[in-house]
């Protein structure tokens, strides 16, 4: 920080400061790292100088931002989130105008693109597609599953296993074309204090294998790529 101020002082500017995955340390450490960490991004953040050096401080993760161990340590911070997007809803993905404008440009069908990566709910927006899985099935040239190919799949392999009767239950029944009531919130604090089916569809939403109505409080498998995801992984 005493650099940071520094750097201030002698040309005037101001920093935009960015941190992927913030909650990294939050999530996968020990107490006492966790700890050190937060009081690391409370000093730089909530110092006296913090208005006066940085321009701009955007971090992106899962966990919410002020549920962490120490609950005002970056209160300072407003919160995006799937559930609740506010006016970011339709940067979350591709929306379907952006879609079809991309499958008329790269000569795919956008029907099959749609049942393979739309479903997506969130806030205002009812049809968001997956980006990234567009992007690759355009590179590729096909409307495969390339989500179980990155390295979240086994992760939420980990955590379908907790509770796993329950678990399963819900996810075939979600398979089968219904929905699931589920309340989101009820994931609000670490990946270490999931213990039931509850806390654990919640964080499928965050992670994006289910999609929320926050209007009706279903959950529901959005799309042909997540449900192939949670069908591989209950009957192993």
């Amino acid at each position: 920080m005493d650099a940071l101020e520094a750097i201030n002082d002698k040309t005037g500017d101001r920093f935009v400061f960015i941190i992927d995955e913030w909650d990294m340390l939050v999530r996968d450490v020990n107490e006492e790292v966790q700890k050190e960490y937060v009081n690391l991004l409370r000093s730089l953040f909530k110092s006296n100088t913090a208005n006066k050096i940085f321009l701009l401080v955007y971090m992106t993760g899962i966990l919410p931002i002020i549920k962490t161990e120490t609950q005002s340590a970056l209160n300072n911070f407003g919160e995006y989130s799937v559930i609740d997007p506010g006016q970011t809803a339709k940067y979350y993905g591709f929306t379907e105008s952006e879609v079809i404008i991309l499958c008329e440009q790269h000569n795919m069908d956008f029907n099959l693109m749609k049942h393979a990566y739309d479903g997506y709910m969130i806030g205002d927006e009812k049809s968001v597609f997956n980006p990234n899985s567009v992007m690759i099935a355009i590179e590729k040239k096909n409307y495969n599953s390339h989500w179980s190919k990155s390295a979240a799949y086994t992760t939420i392999e980990h955590y379908i296993k907790i509770d796993s009767d329950n678990v399963q239950q819900k996810i075939i029944k979600m398979l089968n074309g219904e929905s699931v009531t589920v309340d989101p919130m009820f994931f609000r604090e670490s990946l270490s204090k999931i213990r039931c089916w509850r806390s654990v569809l919640a964080l499928l939403i965050i992670w994006g294998l289910l999609t929320f109505d926050s209007e009706t409080c279903y959950a529901k498998i959005p799309n042909k790529e997540t449900a192939e995801i949670l069908r591989q992984i209950i009957h192993k």
